[in-house]
């Protein structure tokens, strides 16, 4: 089983095309069998953000992959967010 940590949309897109290419499919082709467009599918690879969740749910459902998430906790976040203030301050 391959774990990928998404973080981003083109993180999404990454993992999208690589198990589409894994199946041996063509965009054309996934976009056909979800009810999508060719462009769709090349827009969701490349990590447009514009892409609706509910369809990119279906792709992944589609490909056979199991989207999981994990909860951080509150005090990691807020660290992290107060390193990025940080260095956007010191900037």
């Amino acid at each position: 089983m391959m774990e990928m940590k998404v973080q981003t949309a083109r993180d999404l897109g990454i993992l999208i095309r690589k198990h589409r290419i894994a199946r041996v499919l063509t965009q054309t082709q996934l976009a056909k069998a979800l009810g999508a467009s060719q462009k769709w599918v090349s827009d969701v690879e490349l990590g447009k953000e514009r892409a609706q969740v509910g369809a990119v749910l279906r792709a992944l459902g589609y490909l056979g992959v199991e989207l999981r998430a994990h909860e951080r906790s509150h005090a990691s976040s807020k660290s992290e967010l107060d390193d990025i203030l940080a260095q956007h301050n010191d900037a």
